[in-house]
């Protein structure tokens, strides 16, 4: 017999909702997709959850709410007790940041791994976020529009890069980030292989050193999937930071565990 779901993870990024349901053992017992409005997540989450019935509530993380200022934990210390709770986001006024789903994710890496102290480079599918995490706090944070630069440009069309164009962008543009539009215009006449290979290679390039102080000298985790993420592990790593790679919705998820435990 198949166990009803004891409570709904949600997850809204780049126009995409995402629910997951959830065992009182933290199995997934079922997750469904869709898009959805930024102005309406959350009518769109709860008419998604009627298709994953669940006992408890319904948790979603990047969709608009009152925002908390950092420094503080990657999520409050108590959640409410209403049916859809709401994570909410971080903000920073200098430079201005504001997390879309980035602090539950660090809330899954401290959940992981509660004496990490250093950077966790959080990579979705619009904007890359810099979480500067300290004695379990998000002492400040950052974030690049790398991917929806790169969503933009329409590359790379899969995650297999041809390594030496991307190495040779990323190299030329994080040493001299003014080449980032002549990189991306000599990219344009390359064959489609190199040229997607060389567009990634050099928008990472240009974020990997606007956010060196981040990475500089620091333990760093990247957290995400697909092309972008793997541009991040390998940029840093050519960089010597040695970086750490985690999957995005297992921490996702046990970020989301924690708050939901904070409120039972």
């Amino acid at each position: 017999m198949t166990p009803t779901p004891d409570w709904i993870a949600g997850d809204y990024r780049a126009g995409t909702l995402r629910l997951f349901a959830i065992a009182a053992d933290g199995r997934i017992l079922a997750e469904t997709a869709g898009p959805a409005p930024a102005n309406g997540v959350v009518e769109a989450a709860q008419l998604l959850m009627g298709t994953l019935p669940a006992s408890g509530p319904m948790l979603l993380c990047g969709a608009d709410a009152p925002a908390r200022a950092v420094p503080c934990t990657p999520l409050p210390s108590a959640a409410d007790a209403s049916p859809t709770r709401l994570v909410p986001p971080l903000a920073q006024r200098v430079p201005r940041a504001r997390s879309d789903g980035a602090e539950t994710r660090a809330a899954g890496l401290l959940a992981r791994r509660p004496d990490f102290d250093g950077v966790a480079c959080v990579v979705g599918p619009a904007t890359t976020h810099w979480l500067h995490l300290s004695a379990g706090e998000v002492v400040s944070f950052q974030g690049f529009a790398t991917g929806a630069l790169l969503a933009g440009l329409a590359a790379p069309r899969d995650d297999a890069v041809e390594e030496a164009a991307f190495d040779t962008a990323l190299d030329d543009v994080l040493a001299r980030p003014e080449r980032l539009a002549a990189t991306l215009g000599a990219a344009q006449i390359d064959p489609p292989a190199q040229q997607d290979a060389a567009t990634l290679g050099a928008l990472a390039g240009a974020e990997l050193a606007a956010a060196r102080p981040y990475w500089l000298g620091q333990l760093v985790t990247v957290i995400g999937d697909g092309a972008l993420a793997a541009a991040m592990n390998r940029g840093l790593d050519g960089q010597g930071a040695s970086p750490r790679a985690e999957a995005d919705t297992p921490l996702l998820l046990a970020g989301l565990a924690t708050m939901r435990a904070s409120a039972t």
